[in-house]
C-alpha cells in the first residue's frame, strides 16, 4: 500500500517571511493632512508630501462607508440590492502648536460659517444690528457644497523592490466636499502637563482613494508613480539620522 507524501514546507511556510518583510503591515504612525477652502483660505492648509508636512497631527481615521441593501425578490429568487452607501463621519485629531496652524483651520471655518463669530466684544450689545441676532448664527454659504472643497489625509509607508531597495509609497484619502459636524478644542487643565488637541469631526460626499509609488517598483496599474522628493525617499529608507 502506497502511503501519500506530504511537502514539509509549502506555500503557507512563506506567510511569517512576507510579514516580516514584503509583505509586512503598514504602520499607523506616518501620515500627512491638507486642507482645501474654496475662499477665506487660511495661511496654512497642510501638504500631502512628508518633507512638507505642516500640521503637528496625532490622529486620523479612514473612510468607513456603510452599504444600505433592500430586500428584492426576483421570481422566487431572493437577494439583496444595494440603494445607498452612507460614508459616516470622519475625524482628524491636531495638536495644537504654539504657532497656531490648526487653530487658524479652526478659527477660519467657524468665522466664515457663522458671522456672529467675527464680532468682537465692543459689539456684545448690538449684535442685533445688521440681523445678526443669535437665530442668524449661521450664514449663507457662498457654495453650495460648503466652504471646503477638499480634506486629504495621506498615509506614508514603504516597501521593497525585487532588488531589496526601499520603495516609499503613499496612500490618498481624499474627502470630496467636507463639512464639519463638531470641532473641538479640549479643556485647560492646570493639573496636567499635556499638549492641547483640537479634534474635528466631519461628514463628506464621497472619497476618492489613491495609491502612490515612488521611485518605481509598485505593484502595477493601480500605483502611479512620481511624487516624491528625495527627502521623502531617504526618509523611508532610513538615511536621513533621527527618522525611526
Amino acid at each position: 500500500m502506497a502511503f501519500p507524501t506530504y511537502k514539509l514546507y509549502g506555500p503557507g511556510s512563506e506567510i511569517a517571511t512576507k510579514f516580516a518583510g514584503t509583505g509586512h503591515p503598514k504602520l499607523k504612525f506616518l501620515f500627512t493632512a491638507k486642507f482645501i477652502f474654496r475662499s477665506n483660505s487660511p495661511s496654512v492648509v497642510g501638504a500631502e508630501d512628508l518633507h512638507a508636512m505642516d500640521f503637528d497631527l496625532r490622529q486620523a481615521s479612514r473612510p468607513a462607508p456603510n452599504i444600505i441593501y433592500q430586500d428584492a425578490n426576483f421570481y422566487n429568487f431572493r437577494t439583496k440590492i444595494a440603494t445607498k452607501v452612507d460614508f459616516g463621519q470622519a475625524t482628524i485629531v491636531m495638536y495644537d502648536d504654539i504657532t497656531n496652524k490648526a487653530h487658524d483651520i479652526y478659527k477660519t471655518y467657524l468665522e466664515t460659517v457663522s458671522p456672529i463669530a467675527n464680532q468682537q466684544v465692543a459689539a456684545a450689545g448690538t449684535l442685533e444690528d445688521g440681523g445678526l441676532g443669535a437665530s442668524s448664527s449661521v450664514a449663507p454659504l457662498e457654495n453650495k457644497y460648503g466652504i471646503l472643497s477638499s480634506i486629504t489625509t495621506t498615509h506614508h509607508y514603504q516597501s521593497y523592490a525585487g532588488n531589496g531597495s526601499v520603495i516609499p509609497k503613499k496612500t490618498h484619502y481624499r474627502y470630496l466636499n467636507p463639512k464639519f459636524v463638531n470641532m473641538t478644542l479640549d479643556e485647560l487643565d492646570m493639573g496636567l502637563s499635556e499638549p492641547n488637541t483640537i479634534t474635528m469631526n466631519f461628514i463628506y460626499d464621497s472619497v476618492n482613494i489613491e495609491n502612490e509609488s515612488g521611485g518605481g517598483g509598485g505593484s502595477g496599474g493601480s500605483e502611479s508613480s512620481g511624487g516624491f522628493s528625495e527627502e521623502d525617499q531617504a526618509r523611508a529608507a532610513g538615511t536621513i539620522p533621527g527618522f525611526i
